[in-house]
């Protein structure tokens, strides 16, 4: 019967009877020391080779790197790398020493990523075909408590990094270099009043309370209350701003004064009390109401003929109505005719009935 092997260390189990004469040289080469690596020694495994993954030697009863207690990940790899471990039973101290994250994981599942210059212990299950960290600690997270790394100024001020602690001296530096802009976040300062109301700086903040103390003037953009309906009759507020609603509310500030018909003979038949209508000559009146209206400063009257006229028109052509008001007679003179007419009387104008109104605008 042949010599065998453990199944978990690889260690030569010798024939019984067997290996006479050589039992010893055996028994230290392929148990004693094999079983000495596996307890304590120390394999440096350089992962520089652009090999992905690294799978560790195994060999019944010689040396393999599988059976190493402690491995020391090596080298200048430029990437992750995963490091392939049989799926017995078995405890590993890694180091990783390069500057990539390496994964210590079993053919079938993923395993634990060992970080840059950091020592872990993990442990194979063969049951779970897969590699633990011993103690289990989890990367930490924002909802799992576990490991993190240091993040460096690089990382802090990149801001691209979700996995890494900043630290209060990385923090204070981050200013100096993430002024807020519109494209990128940063710190900002908060602008003083009158940075905001000259509004020419682009590099400060506005606090809900500076933007409420800019107030819009004639040549200031800015904050405006809405004015009360009784500082919109009044017409000398001159901070706030004026609303449909309380526009249409408002005093027209136009006030009537006398409204009349005038018949084409010129004797007025709605006439208010103290004036009168008369005819001068053809298309001619002259209205005289006495009502002391030399203090009014715009005084505006309409003047509306009636019926048609005597001579022919073309479609385009209006009557031309002339008003001049005397202030001293408190009158005013109504001229009725056509366009192209440039002298009065005679055919150029036609009597007509005809309606007035005149309205204080001042």
């Amino acid at each position: 019967m042949a010599d065998t092997f453990t199944a978990l260390l690889r260690l030569v189990l010798q024939e019984t009877g067997g290996n006479q004469n050589v039992w010893g040289d055996i028994n230290n080469a392929s148990a004693i020391d094999l079983l000495e690596d596996s307890i304590a020694a120390r394999l440096d495994l350089d992962v520089t080779p652009a090999i992905d993954p690294v799978t560790l030697t195994t060999q019944n009863g010689a040396d393999d790197q599988a059976r190493n207690m402690s491995i020391a990940l090596t080298g200048v790899p430029g990437g992750t790398r995963d490091i392939i471990v049989p799926s017995t039973s078995k405890l590993y101290i890694i180091s990783n020493e390069t500057a990539d994250v390496m994964t210590i994981k079993t053919v079938a599942n993923a395993g634990v990523d060992v970080r840059p210059g950091t020592r872990v212990a993990v442990i194979v299950d063969p049951v779970a075909d897969d590699v633990f960290g011993v103690g289990d600690v989890p990367q930490a997270t924002e909802t799992v408590q576990g490991i993190a790394e240091l993040a460096t100024q690089a990382e802090v001020d990149a801001g691209t990094d979700d996995e890494r602690i900043v630290t209060p001296l990385k923090l204070a530096t981050f200013p100096a270099v993430n002024q807020a802009t519109e494209d990128v976040a940063g710190v900002a300062e908060i602008a003083t009043q009158v940075e905001t109301d000259a509004g020419v700086l682009d590099t400060k903040i506005v606090s809900p309370l500076k933007l409420d103390g800019r107030q819009s003037t004639t040549l200031l953009t800015g904050l405006a209350r809405r004015a009360t309906q009784g500082e919109v009759d009044t017409g000398t507020e001159t901070d706030a701003f004026v609303t449909p609603a309380t526009l249409a509310s408002a005093p027209t500030g136009a006030t009537v004064i006398f409204t009349g018909f005038v018949p084409s003979t010129g004797i007025g038949e709605t006439v208010p009390a103290g004036w009168s209508a008369l005819r001068n000559s053809i298309g001619i009146y002259t209205v005289t109401h006495g009502l002391g209206l030399s203090d009014v400063d715009d005084l505006i009257i309409c003047v509306t003929a009636m019926g048609e006229p005597a001579v022919p028109m073309p479609a385009s052509s209006n009557f031309i109505y002339g008003t001049v008001f005397n202030r001293a007679t408190n009158s005013f003179q109504v001229l009725l005719g056509f366009p192209d007419m440039g002298t009065i009387g005679g055919a150029e104008h036609e009597d007509h009935d005809w309606n007035f109104i005149a309205v204080d605008n001042s």
